[in-house]
């Protein structure tokens, strides 16, 4: 009897002078977790620990598919760090240097890619753990059962703006070739929810006319509890000269492997990034090319007869090519009656997948064309068209397009 009382007050004394932390508990120990509205959780952790004066600390919290630190952590960690002094008001004296102590509550909001790995992967219950040590560690975990199906109609996720810009945060390149480029898409939205798109882009040999655009990478990402989030594309081709364009494309619909649903409020034409890549002379001089200035007719105006587009002339070009585009009702945007003009630019993207309703291509000696009788024709009464110009090298690639402008028929 007298060797077990010396060694538990060995025991006991050796914790007195090192400190260890005995146990780690939580309460609430389980939570029922409704994915789509994704709430904040509180927990309190309740650590026994030993030793006099003592620090016992946590830095970080980690989600695991298994409690403990069994397997690799999923996804984002909360880098809260959570500390017991000993003695303190958080921590009860239970037995000589022997310590209970309760935190204040943590409130955790599990991120997003927490979510999305256990959708993608079929997950239903997860844990949250947490480390405390003093010279002896130990853990403790909070098991999460996730409930995937959506509560709330109104909270199933929404895309309500998109807006796409260049890594310099410009929205219109020339640059030269092979120079790094990426693009950024920023998304704002409602609700809760596994967004599902690509990155695409289409290359000079296709956006003379209807682009034919070609798929990037894929984006899985859920997205939590509203706001807005920042895609950012893989790297751009830059290597064939002539005009490109890069869109994100969202898809429309889609439920994750437990049904989380996606609507997308977008309408049809999504946002598109436009940029050129300039060619090389004989003498290796890279032309890097503007926007072609176009003079006549003014912005909005009304097609006649008579009516000439006039621009100033593209060097290297071999060709120029007028198109006109009739754009969907939805595309249009708002006339200011009182200076004839668009309230804001007119966006590329309204004239994207679509094919000219009429157009003619004339040589590069050229810089004005009237319509002809032929093409004025093929135009609608009482209609807005978009217009443009582009310029064409000798081997058939766009070097730059003027932007686009309004003109209406009688």
């Amino acid at each position: 009897m007298k060797r077990i009382l010396i060694s538990i007050f060995l025991i006991v004394n050796s914790f007195s002078v090192y400190g260890a932390t005995l146990s780690v508990s939580t309460s609430p120990g389980l939570v029922s977790h409704s994915v789509s509205l994704n709430p904040p959780i509180n927990v309190f952790w309740n650590v026994g620990a030993s030793g006099n004066p003592g620090v016992h600390t946590s830095t970080v919290g980690t989600f695991r598919a298994l409690p403990g630190n069994t397997g690799a952590s999923i996804g984002s960690t909360i880098n809260t760090i959570i500390t017991f002094n000993i003695p303190s008001s958080n921590c009860t004296e239970i037995a000589d240097t022997i310590f209970d102590c309760i935190s204040p509550p943590e409130i955790i909001r599990i991120p997003a890619d927490v979510l999305a790995f256990a959708g993608a992967n079929r997950l239903t219950t997860i844990y949250y753990n947490r480390t405390f040590t003093d010279g002896v560690s130990a853990t403790g975990s909070v098991q999460i059962n996730l409930n995937f199906t959506v509560v709330n109609p109104e909270k199933i996720l929404s895309i309500t703006r998109e807006t796409l810009r260049f890594n310099d945060n410009s929205t219109v390149k020339f640059i030269k070739p092979n120079t790094p480029l990426t693009a950024v898409a920023e998304l704002k939205f409602t609700g809760t929810g596994l967004l599902d798109a690509f990155w695409e882009y289409a290359t000079p040999s296709s956006t003379t006319g209807r682009a034919i655009f070609i798929r990037m990478n894929s984006i899985r990402r859920y997205l939590g509890a509203g706001g807005r989030v920042i895609l950012q594309s893989p790297p751009l081709p830059t290597d064939i000269t002539g005009q490109y364009l890069v869109r994100l494309q969202i898809l429309k619909t889609l439920s994750n492997p437990n049904g989380v649903e996606f609507t997308n409020d977008l309408p049809d034409g999504l946002p598109v990034l436009r940029y050129t890549i300039g060619r090389k002379s004989s003498g290796g001089e890279t032309f890097i090319l503007p926007l072609i200035k176009t003079q006549f007719p003014l912005n909005n105006a009304f097609l006649k007869v008579d009516t000439r587009f006039n621009w100033q002339s593209v060097k290297n070009a071999k060709a120029y090519q007028l198109e006109l585009y009739l754009p969907d009702t939805h595309d249009r945007p708002t006339i200011n009656p009182s200076t004839n003009v668009g309230d804001k630019p007119i966006d590329d993207s309204v004239i994207n997948n679509k094919r000219p309703s009429t157009g003619l291509l004339i040589p590069a000696t050229e810089t004005s064309l009237a319509l002809s009788t032929l093409s004025r024709e093929a135009l609608k009464r009482g209609k807005t068209y978009y217009w443009r110009i582009i310029a064409i090298g000798a081997d058939g690639h766009v070097l730059t397009t003027s932007a686009l402008k309004k003109i209406r028929t009688p």
